[in-house]
């Protein structure tokens, strides 16, 4: 595109002038920048790169001069697929995931890719299954919010969230309580879950939304007054507002006018009525309070000191754009500034404006996998006497090695969390997650004579306590579960109520456990006193009893003895008779 000045020409002029002569340059946008002397080019396609160069000819005398910045550098969506040569196990090299392995994930989200989801690389692993003895199970994909914000809007009325291009409508009650405001969006979520593919399910705090392996996107209309993620369950309550300023300046008079572009509205400012460059910046505040008046602006404040405008976000987490800087007189200057950056905190949900169901801008949330190794060759774990087998049948080590593309920069060995190494082997379902360690007490004289106990994990991340300590070490303005509102004491004491039912489910274990532990006690001490019973039936004298039979046997063969004497003097006497 070129531009020939006319004499008297000033830098906005050139700018207008070269924004006319783009007319409907392919693959770009050309419009006018946050300030009077600027354009600003924007690829129409994300992720699709433009080149730019710029030149400037001078006839002798003229002054000016073109600079180039690049404001925003191209990337493509962060979507890590599974490449050839990215991952090798047990020795066998795993194929690239492919876009047509994934029949469920949403294609109208076009910020998402299906071949990076987690059923997509799944299919890629279960391909050489056969091979490396190693399948892989797609997990979902998972979006969670932990506040609830029922106090807006302020109006009650049907609100839509969309779900992977699902449109999903509730009517929001203002100020019902949250527990009634989570079930209503949870039921109205997964009426549909043959659909989007996702599951609800209140946390106590706000909604989790889970998939089955496939993608997960959700946004809702930012142009919706007063609409927030809050206001369904899926906040974190550490969203950021933006606040943007437009500064006047130059030389004003009375017949200037000043024009800017917000979320796509041109809003034209009437004539300064002094000529100052404050005056100018009164007109145009007026003139952006009437488009919010007339609601063709919303979710956004404006207030002036002196030349400088300033527009605040008045929803946390939803966006505004302001362009398009542009004075009917050269010699006033007009600049547009972002003060604070909008930011979505650690949430998952964006806010779109227009609320399309279609979009190239909101965020992807994509599934992890596991891996599980062929079943049985080495021995089980030993396992309480009548215990039925374990879920999860034991299995061979898996080997993951990088590929043959290794750690380089088209890899995405390391992005979809992959390590070298040798994992898995003997194990078990009671030794997964949550539960952290086992205790196995040998009871009896047979190898399977074993009582065993699995101590779950009651740190602050643990299953268990988790949702009263999840952020003990954050700094008390970042933590989430607090009491300072209503609505937050009200999720406390629920969260309390459930950790304390877990407790107790953990002692009545372990108390059954001890039960078990102390009968086996009981009856081995009888054992052994029976035992040593035996022994000293065995092994110890009884000296009376002895003594006493000694006595005896010495009188009875005594007696014997002299019977033997009588018997054979009897048997002389008769022989000398017979003599």
């Amino acid at each position: 595109m070129t531009y020939t000045a006319l004499a008297g020409d000033g830098a906005q002029d050139v700018r207008d002038g070269l924004i006319i002569a783009a007319g409907a340059a392919s693959g770009i946008t050309v419009s006018a920048g946050g300030n009077t002397d600027e354009l600003r080019v924007v690829a129409d396609d994300p992720g699709t790169a433009f080149t730019l160069t710029v030149s400037e000819s001078l006839e002798t005398g003229s002054t000016g001069a073109i600079e180039l910045a690049t404001v925003q550098e191209n990337f493509t969506a962060p979507a890590n697929t599974l490449n050839a040569g990215d991952l090798v196990i047990n020795g066998i090299e795993i194929g690239a995931s492919r876009l047509a392995d994934d029949q469920l994930s949403s294609r109208t989200p076009t910020s998402g890719y299906a071949g990076a989801s987690a059923i997509a690389i799944a299919a890629a692993i279960n391909a050489k299954a056969d091979l490396t003895g190693v399948r892989a199970e797609a997990q979902s994909a998972v979006v969670a919010g932990s506040y609830t914000d029922t106090t807006l809007p302020s109006t009650n009325g049907t609100q839509s969230l969309f779900i992977n291009g699902v449109q999903i409508d509730v009517n929001l009650v203002k100020d019902e309580l949250g527990a009634t405001r989570r079930a209503k969006i949870v039921d109205a979520i997964n009426v549909r879950s043959g659909q989007h593919g996702v599951t609800a399910s209140d946390n106590g705090r706000g909604l989790t939304l889970s998939t089955d392996g496939r993608n997960l996107s959700v946004w809702f209309d930012a142009d919706t007054d007063e609409l927030a993620a809050s206001q369904f369950g899926l906040s974190n309550n550490d969203e950021v507002a933006q606040v943007s300023t437009v500064t006047m300046g130059g030389t004003v008079t009375t017949s200037d006018t000043a024009t800017a572009v917000i979320n796509g509205v041109t809003v034209t400012s009437a004539a300064a009525a002094a000529a100052t460059a404050a005056s100018l910046a009164e007109a145009l505040e007026t003139a952006i309070n009437a488009k919010i008046t007339s609601g063709d602006l919303t979710n956004i404040s404006v207030s002036r000191s002196a030349e400088v405008i300033t527009i605040t976000s008045l929803v946390p987490g939803t966006a505004f754009t302001v362009a398009g800087a542009s004075t009917t007189d050269a010699d006033a200057t007009m600049s547009i500034q972002t003060l604070t950056a909008n930011s979505s905190g650690t949430g998952l949900v964006d806010a779109l404006r227009g609320g399309a169901t279609t979009s190239d801008a909101v965020k992807t949330v994509y599934g992890g996998i596991s891996l599980i190794s062929d079943a049985a060759l080495l021995p089980p774990l030993p396992q309480p006497i009548g215990a039925p087998p374990p879920d999860v049948p034991v299995g061979v080590p898996i080997e993951i090695q990088a590929g043959g593309r290794g750690y380089g920069v088209d890899s995405n060995f390391r992005n979809l969390g992959f390590f070298e190494g040798t994992f898995g082997g003997q194990s078990s379902v009671e030794m997964s997650p949550p539960r952290v360690a086992r205790l196995s007490f040998q009871v009896g004289t047979s190898a399977d004579q074993v009582i065993t106990v699995d101590l779950s994990d009651f740190g602050k991340d643990g299953p268990i306590t988790s949702e009263i300590t999840a952020d003990v070490d954050e700094d008390l303005e970042d933590r989430t579960l607090r009491i300072n509102t209503r609505e937050g004491a009200q999720g406390i004491v629920a969260n309390l109520d459930s950790v304390l039912d877990k407790v107790n489910q953990q002692r009545a274990v372990m108390g059954a456990v001890m039960s078990r532990l102390e009968h086996v006690i009981d009856n081995l001490m009888n054992v052994s006193m029976n035992t040593q019973d035996s022994r000293s039936q065995i092994r110890d004298a009884d000296y009376a009893a002895a003594s006493s039979e000694l006595a005896r046997a010495q009188i009875m063969q005594q007696a014997s003895m002299a019977v033997l004497a009588q018997a054979n003097t009897s048997q002389g006497n008769v022989l000398r008779l017979l003599q």
